[in-house]
């Protein structure tokens, strides 16, 4: 079974439980905390947790600094943290081993990799790269039109079609410019499955 490591930088965790009780090797968890607290150190972030888990839940973990800057709370790993947007983070790190594979490119065209893609989006966003949409340059709305929609689709339809419904309209961010998007992780997304042919290629790499 691999191991997944599994770091929160500034107090943004990945655990919502008690992590204390399930971690079974503490000589490996004071290890962390000492990697952790140098981190926090060198560079002046307020508090990190960091974890290495796998299928049998938290192997070792480790927590250092406060839970608020100029607080003088202790983080521990008992602690409930906010996820936050800490998917992007793992997406961008499956999309570069994908490219250190040989399956993606930094410069691989969404509408390349997702052919049916081209006649339906609008023409502005034919040359979004993945490295556009990882970066937050695409042009991309910041959401698709309605997240709720098309509820009885299987899952990866449903993605294309949040993307085809999105952005039919022209882009509203100028090209080059800095838009933070969801939905341009979501299409990040959707060309690691489309070379990969899995569902969840974060489980799925796990797995493997």
């Amino acid at each position: 079974m691999k191991l997944i490591p599994c770091t929160a930088f500034a107090l943004i965790a990945v655990a919502t439980v008690s992590c204390a009780q399930t971690t079974r090797a503490p000589e490996a968890s004071n290890e962390i905390e000492a990697v952790v607290a140098e981190a926090v150190a060198e560079k002046g972030v307020p508090g990190m947790i960091a974890a290495i888990a796998d299928s049998d839940g938290v192997f070792a973990i480790g927590a250092s600094g406060v839970r608020k800057a100029g607080s003088d709370a202790v983080v521990t790993v008992d602690d409930l943290v906010h996820v936050g947007s800490c998917t992007k983070a793992m997406t961008s790190t499956v999309l570069a081993t994908l490219v250190a594979e040989g399956k993606l490119g930094w410069d691989s065209r969404l509408i390349d990799v997702i052919p049916e893609l081209a006649d339906t989006i609008h023409a502005d966003y034919h040359g979004a790269t993945l490295w556009d949409l990882v970066t937050h340059r695409a042009r991309f709305p910041a959401n698709a039109k309605s997240w709720c929609a098309h509820p009885d689709m299987e899952l990866k339809e449903r993605r294309i079609a949040h993307l085809k419904d999105t952005l039919r309209d022209a882009p509203k961010v100028g090209a080059g410019e800095y838009g933070y998007s969801n939905l341009g992780y979501m299409a990040a997304g959707c060309m690691a499955e489309a070379v990969t042919e899995e569902t969840s290629v974060v489980s799925a790499m796990a797995v493997n």
